[in-house]
């Protein structure tokens, strides 16, 4: 399904939740979080198209 030219739809979406950002880049600035990120990109790149998938960041007020 495309609609007004876009590219394909995206099939699924991965959220991540934390209380706040500061918070949030503390932990993954850690080794043990830079470690957690390395093992789920692992994981991922067996059904994720990195080259063709969106990230972005948001906060909620």
């Amino acid at each position: 399904m495309q609609e007004r030219g876009q590219e394909e739809p995206f099939d699924a979406v991965l959220e991540y939740w934390w209380d706040n950002a500061r918070d949030l880049m503390a932990a993954l600035g850690s080794p043990e979080g830079e470690k957690l990120l390395a093992e789920m990109r692992r994981l991922q790149e067996s059904f994720v198209d990195f080259p063709r998938s969106r990230a972005f960041f948001t906060e909620a007020n």
